[in-house]
């Protein structure tokens, strides 16, 4: 329904992210348009966004991967990702291909793509910092709850309140599917459904 969170379910990995990228002084976001870049993701599983976040920042490699998934219908299907060993694509790149809706979202707007590659390169603690304040505004809606699909854990970090958002199993990742301008509208009332498309565990 409008304004809920849904989920798929695919496998977890651990990609490395290249921090050599440089980015002007002058091109840094501000805070209010980090909280718009991050609002699509920021419900994401931290171990998921662990990918998306470095993944963004290779918009080509996105592109390619998006191709090979077009190609390789069959093989996503029997989720089979064999056949993306031998490219040469950015680790964490190779990781989201394992999530199709993912990458088709990255690729879908590029502009966006490449924006929260820049911030999370070159301003990676004022994402955490946008990521945090969306997630509070879901949790204010009531968009952001604990379910059989995942663990949603308050605490102190430094001596400020920080959400955690962890996959309930330990071998699979549920990819919440919401509307940002319903689950972040402090006037709204949404709750998380879900629905799960099984995946198998990647090997390392």
């Amino acid at each position: 329904c409008r304004g809920s969170a849904a989920f798929s379910e695919t496998p977890q990995g651990e990609p490395v992210a290249d921090q050599s990228y440089a980015q002007p002084d002058d091109s840094f976001f501000s805070a209010t348009e980090l909280d718009n870049l991050v609002a699509p993701i920021a419900l994401y599983p931290d171990a998921l966004l662990a990918q998306v976040l470095p993944a963004s920042a290779y918009p080509v490699d996105i592109v390619q991967a998006q191709r090979w998934i077009d190609k390789n219908k069959a093989s996503v299907a029997k989720q089979d990702f064999s056949g993306i060993d031998g490219q040469s694509w950015d680790p964490a790149v190779k990781a989201l291909v394992r999530f199709p809706d993912v990458v088709k979202k990255l690729n879908d707007d590029l502009d966006w793509t490449t924006d929260l590659g820049d911030a999370f390169i070159n301003q990676p603690k004022d994402v955490a910092d946008a990521i945090q304040r969306m997630r509070a505004r879901a949790d204010a809606t009531g968009a952001l709850k604990p379910s059989q699909q995942q663990k949603v854990v308050k605490r102190k970090e430094s001596n400020r309140d920080v959400i955690v958002i962890e996959s309930a199993s330990p071998e699979v990742i549920y990819v919440p599917v919401y509307d940002p301008v319903q689950v972040y509208d402090p006037t709204a009332s949404a709750v998380a459904t879900s629905s799960r498309v099984p995946c198998p565990i990647p090997s390392a």
